[in-house]
């Protein structure tokens, strides 16, 4: 908590050299708060131009918006009221309130984004901090109604805890050390993912081949229908669900469509329906309907009846890992497969009649363990992402009132 002593407020960790209290101040005592506006959409020459029209949705997990979805010419831009670099974006209108950012260049926004210039007391970039920590709280007090809103009146007469600006300005610049970090490790996963990308196109395409340990090509592709290599059995229907438990007696992990779409839902568990559906961590298995196509491996459990099974019929000419890959690859073919019937489902006659080409056994190994390194790499960055975003989370929570 923060340290209240004797009408002094102050953060649990503070930097040795400033002693002085923090002071409570207004939003529009220490910032120009601007209102967005949008020009004329009828104006096509307003529209399509180099300069920057910042709207919500082009506010994510990145601290400055350099890019956004919509741009102005020069004529557009000189109708809205113009952002000078470093301030503070803020949305007030709509179901993403709270989301925050920066101006990365002189720009102009919509109606839904309130911006704060800081006066010449006070940083730019500890407003970023501070709003970005008080965000949750900030969309609380839009209510709940219809369009969720907080007007810039409300918004301006916000108070919050003040340092001193040499204070601000440390506070500042060693967060901004921590976003530049973030920053690195993004793009780092970013260009992991795109080089993975690039690379299975020209592993699938066949552009890129591997050889064995003796520097040997290995033998040509096949064609073969995907029916002479796998057969499949559905998923099963679970009306009985255990509750959200800790523990796994009498019970075991029910997969479904959320599990593989990462979503945040808690684990499901359900009573043991006996062995017949359940799969190990090297089993594969597929969505039939409601996002058709999409694939998984890895998991341990029973699958639900929206989900089947891939058998291999001849395990030592399959490597489920692979053709994991390789199916994930194929997603749109699926999808497509799927589409063409009245009601959306992959239908096993069509799948058991659909093409593709693989390779050798020792070549599906060789592809796997390359391509599995890739996305190690690319999990391992990830971590690293969220241990920083948690470290940051936990400064934030310490370094401010």
């Amino acid at each position: 908590m923060d340290v209240i002593t004797k009408n002094k407020v102050v953060p649990k960790l503070r930097f040795g050299e400033f002693q002085d209290d923090w002071g409570s101040r207004l939003l529009n005592e220490v910032s120009i708060i601007t209102t967005g506006s949008t020009p004329s959409t009828s104006k096509k020459e307003y529209y399509d131009g180099q300069r920057l029209f910042v709207s919500p949705a082009d506010i994510n997990d990145n601290r400055f918006v350099v890019t956004t979805k919509t741009t102005l010419t020069e004529l557009g831009f000189k109708k809205g009221r113009i952002l000078e670099k470093g301030s503070v974006l803020f949305v007030c209108i709509g179901s993403t309130i709270g989301k925050t950012a920066q101006v990365f260049e002189e720009c102009i926004s919509n109606q839904q984004i309130n911006a704060l210039t800081a006066n010449s007391n006070n940083s730019n970039d500890f407003i970023f901090s501070l709003l970005s920590l008080k965000a949750k709280k900030i969309k609380r007090l839009a209510g709940v109604q219809a369009v969720p809103l907080l007007n810039k009146t409300d918004f301006s007469k916000l108070k919050f805890y003040f340092p001193s600006l040499t204070e601000q300005q440390k506070i500042a610049s060693f967060l901004s050390a921590v976003d530049k970090k973030l920053q690195q490790l993004t793009k780092k996963k970013d260009l992991l993912e795109e080089y993975k990308k690039g690379v299975m196109q020209k592993i699938f395409s066949q552009e890129l081949r591997f050889k064995d340990d003796n520097g040997n090509n290995y033998l040509n592709w096949e064609e073969t229908r995907i029916g002479e290599l796998f057969e499949f059995k559905q998923g099963v229907q679970c009306a009985i669900e255990g509750q959200f438990l800790n523990k796994k007696e009498g019970l075991v992990r029910f997969i479904r469509i959320v599990d593989l779409t990462k979503t945040d839902e808690p684990i499901r568990y359900i009573e043991d329906p006996g062995t017949t559906h359940h799969i190990s961590n090297d089993d594969l298995f597929m969505v039939r309907y409601g996002n058709a196509g999409l694939v998984g491996y890895g998991y341990q459990g029973v699958i639900a009846n929206n989900l089947f099974r891939i058998i291999p019929k001849e395990r030592t000419k399959i490597h489920n890992n692979f053709f994991h890959l390789l199916f994930r690859f194929k997603h749109r073919q699926f999808e497509l497969l799927a589409s063409s019937s009245t009601m959306p489902a992959l239908n096993f006659t069509s799948l058991k009649t659909l093409k593709l080409t693989s390779p050798s056994f020792e070549e599906q190994q060789k592809i796997a363990i390359f391509l599995s390194s890739l996305d190690s790499k690319i999990k391992l960055v990830s971590t690293q992402i969220q241990n920083t975003k948690a470290f940051k989370k936990g400064l934030l929570q310490q370094m401010f009132v």
